[in-house]
């Protein structure tokens, strides 16, 4: 059955006039009759199956968003409109990542990047796309990625974005052991800080450090000047853990008793929970436990899961 081209133009302006009042159903209800009134081999199928997949995405539902998005960017040549691809290969990308599918997301936010468009929309991609592969521990990959964008390029994004960088870049250095280069990245992290609250997780990245070290006086600086400058830091935990095994390697028993009953009180079977019978024998016996009884965790355990939860963009 032939559309009549008026008719077309009328029913898809309403949906779209829908979609931008975020009617988003009704607007989804337009499009699929638009969309079953078509004829398979009608031009004009792809444009309507793309807008379907913006509006499932709106919508939230990234599981039907997909297929319509693969579908619609059959549309859209690279060669003439490839601005048009890369936003939607990037919200293919986010569809994915939207319902855990990392592998799928990789691939369309890297083909995006294949695509000749403005420097400051790659770079916001790269960004994103270093980030997913700091989370998913991928940190040689996502180093290929954030790297060049605060060495090369850091005009093309916010100063937030740039404190990520050093951020993520930080503890990618400590888990290669590269303590000195973890350390400039903290610490350009502290001297770019906005505000003195804002300069906390760089005092953070500096308290793993130190502890890697065992550095323990300079563990007790990093981790106060972390609670003076933000009460509410995001990683207590942490912070608590660094200042017992601070407190128990410098033989200061009054300071570890009281940290690491607030330790134990507040995080029963937290992430340090393992070493809390140290701590108690360390207490009783008044001595840092010999080699074989340390109180250590493994250098991956030490991160927390909810590292860049302040860096949340």
């Amino acid at each position: 059955m032939k559309v009549n081209p008026q008719s077309f133009e009328e029913k898809i302006k309403e949906a779209q006039k829908l979609y931008l009042d975020h009617q988003y159903e009704k607007a989804l209800e337009k499009y699929l009759q638009i969309e079953q009134e078509l004829p398979s081999e009608d031009e004009n199928l792809p444009v309507v199956q793309l807008e379907i997949g913006w509006t499932y995405y709106a919508m939230k539902d990234y599981r039907q968003a997909i297929p319509y998005l693969e579908k619609g960017i059959t549309s859209l040549p690279e060669d003439k409109y490839p601005r048009e691809l890369f936003d939607c290969l990037q919200m293919l990308g986010f569809a994915s990542e939207g319902i855990h599918d990392y592998s799928s997301a990789m691939k369309w936010f890297q083909k995006a990047l294949q695509l000749p468009v403005e420097e400051k929309a790659k770079a916001m991609l790269s960004f994103h796309l270093g980030k997913l592969l700091f989370s998913l521990t991928k940190y040689d990959e996502a180093k290929k990625y954030l790297e060049p964008l605060l060495k090369g390029k850091p005009a093309l994004l916010d100063s937030s974005f740039l404190q990520t960088i050093r951020y993520f870049l930080g503890f990618i250095a400590i888990s290669e052991d590269d303590y000195s280069r973890a350390m400039t990245y903290f610490q350009e992290y502290i001297s770019h800080a906005p505000d003195e609250k804002n300069k906390a997780p760089g005092y953070y990245g500096l308290a793993f450090i130190h502890n890697a070290r065992k550095e323990f006086t300079a563990v007790v600086d990093a981790c106060k000047k972390v609670i003076q400058l933000d009460p509410e830091f995001f990683d207590k935990e942490s912070i608590a853990y660094f200042l017992c095994m601070a407190y128990m390697q410098l033989e200061m028993w009054e300071e570890l008793d009281m940290f690491f009953r607030e330790l134990q009180n507040n995080y029963p079977e937290g992430r340090y929970s393992e070493v809390y019978p140290i701590f108690e024998k360390a207490l009783k016996e008044r001595k840092v436990p010999g080699k074989k009884e340390k109180a250590s965790k493994g250098k991956s355990e030490l991160f927390s899961s909810d590292e860049d939860e302040s860096h949340k963009d």
